[in-house]
């Protein structure tokens, strides 16, 4: 009884969450819940899950379920199990929480849980920087107890930011929940890793997406997840964030599952992002060489297998369309050897996709830059220019503007 209690309560509290602050509830329902009693409050593991304790759960006050539901998932997308690394797990859970809770009171998302950590200011830090932090105080502390033993007793750092007293929840200190629970998760490859914490940024882009086009994303929290997945990104790592946020969510307006037939329609999350069709247009006019176009290509298939376009037409252009390649989701992208020469005018890759009735998701143009632009109407998609030169864009060219001069050799 007490976890179907907890399970309706959880289901409250997402609906609630989804609709009072969209960002968080949508993390939320992308990214798989359990109820049970293998942890004593609330967790995550390493590939993404959430646990949360039925009888924990029931004591909670709605609100408090809606900042711990907001709490679990935000440590899953930050990735903070992966990278925790041979740091101390108690004092970078610490850390973690600091971070976290900073964001939620600033947001006011539900009612923060008494026992958890308190830093001001901790939104505008990183997890490791506090946690260097906390650990040196922790080592100074330790070696003053060596010397003085009663030291240590009110002044460790792992007391030092709990907001509540020993009657408190101790929800988000307490119960350590960044686990490893071996009976949960299976032994994880660095790719593995690697892919969940590019899934984490893929979750933060399209929750900041949908929250922007409700008019519900707080200035505050919106410079705060630009910080995140912006910071100094060479030229690739910009385009994945521009096609991370395109990624759709698979959703679907289905009934969602048998515990919520009788409280409203909700999307019903799918697992793996993905894009519709996406257009690559190349400039073979002989001023980009093969190796920086072998270069583009090999860049453009890591962010594909992330988000898994559902075709991509690779579209070779001088003046004119010369050739065009189709590739399915999964396959791998193979570029051609330039044949071609004479002058640039990439508008014909925006022509040849309205001519044959294609509705891309994005269309990236790998050019030098040397060509005329097409205007706001002439645009049959979202447009991405990504530029081997430092040619300046005409004002009003519609399109994200993207300069690749740092590692593409000549």
């Amino acid at each position: 009884m007490d976890q179907k209690s907890a399970e309706r309560k959880i289901g409250r509290a997402c609906i609630a969450l989804l609709i009072r602050h969209p960002f968080f509830g949508s993390l939320v329902y992308q990214h798989e819940h359990l109820v049970s009693e293998k942890v004593p409050t609330a967790a995550v593991t390493p590939n993404g899950k959430m646990i949360f304790n039925p009888g924990f759960v029931n004591s909670c006050s709605l609100e408090e379920l809606i900042f711990l539901l907001a709490h679990e998932v935000m440590h899953v997308v930050f990735a903070h199990a992966l990278r925790r690394g041979s740091r101390d797990h108690e004092l970078y859970n610490i850390a973690c929480d600091a971070v976290i809770n900073d964001i939620l009171i600033a947001e006011n998302v539900g009612k923060f849980i008494e026992g958890g950590i308190l830093m001001p200011g901790a939104a505008a830090r990183t997890s490791e920087n506090i946690y260097a932090e906390l650990a040196d105080q922790h080592s100074k502390l330790r070696a003053a107890h060596a010397r003085e033993p009663s030291l240590l007793e009110h002044d460790s750092p792992l007391e030092a930011d709990k907001a509540g007293e020993d009657g408190g929840n101790g929800a988000c200190c307490g119960s350590l929940d960044i686990r490893d629970l071996p009976e949960c998760v299976p032994a994880m490859t660095s790719e593995q890793i690697n892919e969940q914490i590019s899934l984490g940024r893929i979750s933060i882009g399209q929750a900041a997406s949908l929250a922007r086009s409700r008019g519900m994303m707080s200035g505050r929290l919106g410079r705060f997840v630009d910080s995140v997945l912006k910071s100094r990104m060479p030229w690739h790592q910009l385009l994945e964030r521009y096609l991370v946020s395109k990624a759709g969510q698979r959703f679907t307006w289905r009934r969602p599952n048998r515990r919520r037939l009788s409280v409203a329609y909700l999307p019903r999350r799918e697992r793996m992002p993905n894009m519709g069709e996406v257009v690559l247009g190349i400039d073979v006019s002989a001023s980009i060489s093969d190796s920086q176009t072998a270069a583009f290509f090999g860049h453009c298939q890591a962010i594909f297998e992330l988000c898994h376009p559902r075709k991509v037409y690779v579209v070779y252009c001088t003046v004119k369309v010369e050739a065009v390649d189709v590739f399915e989701r999964g396959e791998e992208l193979t570029p051609r050897k330039s044949l071609w020469y004479g002058g640039t005018d990439m508008r014909a890759v925006m022509a040849w996709i309205r001519d044959n009735n294609i509705e891309p998701d994005a269309c990236i143009t790998f050019t030098d830059g040397v060509t005329p632009f097409p205007k706001e109407k002439d645009a049959p998609c979202p447009l991405v220019w990504v530029l081997v030169s430092q040619v300046r864009v005409p004002e009003g060219t519609p399109g994200e503007v993207i300069y690749a001069t740092d590692d593409l050799d000549r």
